[in-house]
């Protein structure tokens, strides 16, 4: 789990999974609890970005994500990477990156604890 300060007084957060090498996916991310309960799906937006929510709501909350890739070639071995990125006010930043090879497909899995600043 990585660690993520957002500014308390700042606007809604944002996250976008990008997925590279033009890899066929499907992702969801979802909202928890501090103490890892009440896990609730997050909608996302018309460029596909997930609404986290309203920042001064977020202190301690767990955002978690799963993406699932399929290889375009099954026989032979295919890179793939997974990137997220944090968006607030504006400014975004990566948060977690992950990149390896796969032969029919990997899922992918990560989380961020939120901390307010």
């Amino acid at each position: 789990m990585v660690n993520v300060n957002v500014k308390q007084n700042g606007g809604p957060v944002l996250v976008t999974i990008a997925v590279g090498h033009n890899q066929i996916n499907t992702h969801r991310m979802f909202r928890w609890e501090s103490d890892l309960t009440n896990p609730q799906p997050l909608p996302t937006n018309m460029s596909g970005n997930y609404l986290v929510g309203d920042a001064a709501t977020l202190n301690q909350k767990v955002i978690s994500w799963e993406v699932r890739i399929a290889a375009s070639t099954p026989s032979n071995p295919e890179p793939y990477s997974v990137t997220i990125f944090l968006t607030q006010d504006g400014q975004t930043r990566q948060i977690d990156q992950l990149v390896g090879t796969m032969t029919l497909g990997v899922q992918v899995n990560g989380s961020a604890r939120i901390t307010l600043v």
